[in-house]
């Protein structure tokens, strides 16, 4: 690999916050590239910043053929779905659509700054198809990977000023790469609305405790919680007394959200203290870093880079005492079989929807693969572990996966509650003569049941609107699905709401079990975490080489995993 070599602008030393040339300080040297750039301290306001600049042609030459060799997190040769999931990016933009997807009145205008592969816009879309969408996005090529289908309008910086006012921009890490934060964000505020909202979120840098990391060739400002509300106000903004969305923020990063009738409650904002240099580099480390990226070719660094950092993006996707990430799967994994009966009265009685996902070993590796399912999985209320495999590997990770929760049992209790009291539920799946037989038997078990309804399986997913509405015309109470995965969650995604059926979770194979097709294994290997190995021992044809595929695939999944915590210290 060639040295990388940056065309620098004449050093300038200009507060990219007040703009003034005098007491600017030295802090530390940039040693990445280490060809003169130095970030620089502001004596009046304590901004931080890199100088000198790189010149226009510079930078344009750095994103398009070196940023990635520097920062190999998204590099790869062709970026695809694999991709996509190693860098979390629906995921992330799931989280931002939902805290963000309330803030925008209807039939309303979003502009996103710096789309990426439009994770955010995608996911946005998803959730409020009437909002008219538009993202300014120099990459061409990979802008449209993760927008799904989104009518997303790209334009240039240059064509914003002739754009009707918008009721809500977005700048995820954007401002940082900005030569002139303060203007931009002023021009900015003139294409928002009255009412409309302006949302920031870069990476935080403490002037206490300044990292190697911090000082970056394309982070042209560093901002402190402090430097950030001064570019906000200085561009003629009002912060929000209550941000609709901070916590959708993720770790080590500062969000604010204001508008042109923010409150303002920064009456001052005090200069930051002086910034602490980070201690010098090693030269060992530095000769590490540099052949690592003289002898791997980019796309083995990118992977090994995703595959260091998943662990740290699962991290910080997930909720603290709610859902976790691990492998880029969401898990809830608080729900016992108690806490999702309560939950399924609940939604029953207040005719409010619940829609339960359940997760084993051959569903989570089909996860990893597939974005429509994961993103099915992704919007159910409750991912519950149904699998011991899940459930084992989890625990060993360290993660406080508490209980199985299969969907035999589950369907079992959840006819028994409908039984107890008066509510129907409605099946659809299996062979229409497997579901009779099935139905038969769930009425002679539960004699007070009474069916809104049921249905095979045979259908295909044109079909689903038609299914939906024929639903919403039984008036039933609980939606379940024994469909093979992922037609099952992806129907379950489709037709839960627009069938106003309150309570929703899918059984796989379980009506076959119920029809006396196959047998469940006996109650000591149900305890012993065994029922797989009853399951292979009648079917070895059919699920002996997906049990060595999956289980195979979900073992290194596990050690991988492993390893990369070990690595971490965790």
């Amino acid at each position: 690999m060639t040295r990388i070599w940056l065309s620098l602008a004449r050093s300038g030393a200009i507060c990219r916050l007040c703009a003034v040339t005098d007491r600017q300080n030295r802090v530390a040297r940039e040693e990445k590239v280490g060809q003169g750039q130095w970030l620089m301290q502001c004596g009046h306001c304590g901004g931080l910043y890199l100088d000198p600049d790189m010149s226009a042609a510079g930078m344009r030459r750095f994103y398009a053929k070196d940023y990635r060799r520097l920062y190999p997190f998204e590099n790869c040769t062709r970026p695809d779905e694999a991709f996509l999931h190693a860098i979390r990016c629906r995921e992330i933009g799931l989280r931002r659509a939902r805290a963000l997807a309330l803030a925008v009145t209807q039939g309303g205008q979003v502009l996103e700054i710096g789309s990426g592969h439009g994770g955010f816009l995608g996911r946005l879309h998803a959730l409020r198809p009437d909002l008219a969408l538009t993202a300014v996005e120099p990459d061409g090529e990979h802008r449209h990977l993760a927008v799904d289908g989104a009518p997303v309008r790209f334009l240039n910086w240059g064509d914003l000023p002739d754009c009707a006012s918008f009721d809500l921009i977005v700048l995820f890490h954007t401002l940082e790469h900005m030569l002139d934060p303060v203007a931009d964000l002023g021009f900015l505020a003139q294409l928002l609305s009255p009412a409309g909202r302006l949302v920031i979120e870069v990476p935080e840098t403490r002037v206490d405790a300044v990292s190697a990391a911090d000082i970056h060739p394309a982070h042209v400002t560093c901002f402190t919680v402090n430097s950030l509300r001064r570019a906000v106000l200085a561009a003629g903004l009002k912060p929000f007394a209550l941000p609709l969305a901070k916590a959708a923020a993720l770790p080590a990063c500062l969000w604010v959200e204001a508008g042109r009738q923010g409150v303002e409650k920064w009456d001052t904002v005090p200069p930051d203290g002086p910034a602490v240099a980070p201690p010098r580099q090693s030269w060992l480390r530095r000769g590490l870093g540099q052949g690592a990226r003289v002898l791997l070719p980019e796309a083995w660094r990118g992977r090994l880079s995703r595959w260091r950092h998943g662990p740290v993006l699962d991290r910080s996707l997930s909720e603290p005492g709610g859902r976790v990430f691990c492998w880029g799967i969401a898990f809830d994994l608080d729900w016992t079989m108690g806490a999702l009966l309560r939950q399924a009265v609940k939604a029953m009685a207040e005719r409010k929807p619940f829609r339960v996902a359940d997760i084993n070993v051959a569903k989570l590796i089909g996860l990893r693969a597939d974005p429509a399912f994961r993103l099915a999985v992704l919007g159910a209320d409750a991912a519950v572990v149904d699998g011991m495999g899940v459930l084992w590997g989890l625990r060993y990770l360290g993660l406080p996966a508490r209980q199985r929760i299969s969907g035999v049992d589950l369907l079992d209790q959840v006819a028994a509650l409908c039984a107890e009291r008066g509510w129907r539920p409605y099946i659809v799946g299996a062979r229409a003569d497997v579901l009779a037989r099935a139905v038969e038997r769930l009425h002679r078990r539960h004699p007070g049941l009474h069916l809104a309804g049921w249905r095979d399986g045979y259908f295909p997913p044109a079909q689903d609107e038609q299914v939906a509405a024929d639903l919403a015309s039984f008036g039933a109470d609980c939606l379940i699905a024994a469909l093979p995965y992922p037609r099952q969650d992806l129907f379950l995604a489709k037709v839960h709401a627009a069938s106003a059926i309150p309570f929703a979770f899918g059984v796989g194979g379980s009506l076959d079990v119920l029809a006396g097709d196959r047998r469940r294994a006996p109650a000591w290997m149900q305890a012993a975490g065994l029922e797989w190995l009853f399951r292979l021992i009648q079917e070895p044809l059919r699920l002996g080489p997906r049990y060595v595929s999956c289980n195979s695939r979900f073992l290194v999944a596990v050690l991988s995993q492993w390893v990369v915590q070990r690595l971490a210290g965790r």
